[in-house]
């Protein structure tokens, strides 16, 4: 509903995302930095955020049969963390359609999942530090999408997102693409 032909001007850039697809976890290779030992951690928020709906336009470019540039830009004056990654329209209809808390779950989960692993990799110090450094958005951003596959419908969904990964508000599918065919890509 909220797809446009005409990309945002600026684009913060995830230099790592989740995404909750992929066969591969994310590796946070200098991203990180050498954090100083005097610079205080990110406030943690004992009580979540409340939820709520939010909106986001949306720009799918550069399609071809396995990638997409995706831009994400959220409106209404937003000025929080969110998260936003593209699934198989297919899989979304078979497992989330009218059941968002199952992929909020799923979300949730990874999140802690990759958070562990990276803490005792000693990646990151906490949560925070790789919602911020690694999976959370924030103003405009976009990705670019290199592994899908060929003549498959996609959606773009999104939701509000706090630092220590847990999801403040509703799910919404804010765009929809399909990948080309591989004998028109070229």
């Amino acid at each position: 509903p909220f797809l446009t032909d005409t990309p945002p001007t600026e684009t913060y850039t995830r230099p790592y995302p989740l995404s909750l697809h992929d066969a591969l976890p994310i590796f946070l290779f200098a991203a990180c930095g050498d954090k100083s030992s005097d610079e205080p951690a990110p406030d943690p928020d004992p009580t979540p955020d409340p939820v709520t709906e939010l909106s986001f336009l949306c720009n799918v470019s550069d399609v071809t049969a396995t990638s997409a540039s995706i831009s994400v830009s959220p409106i209404d004056g937003y000025t929080g963390y969110y998260y936003f990654d593209v699934m198989a329209k297919s899989e979304y209809e078979a497992q989330y359609a009218g059941n968002h808390e199952a992929l909020i779950a799923q979300f949730e989960a990874r999140v802690q999942e990759y958070a562990d692993s990276y803490i005792e990799a000693g990646q990151v110090s906490s949560i925070e530090e790789l919602m911020e450094s690694a999976i959370a958005s924030k103003g405009i951003a976009g990705y670019l999408y290199e592994t899908l596959n060929p003549l498959t419908d996609y959606c773009v969904w999104t939701c509000g997102v706090n630092l220590q990964g847990k999801v403040t508000s509703d799910v919404s599918i804010i765009g929809e693409f399909t990948t080309l065919d591989v004998e028109h890509w070229a």
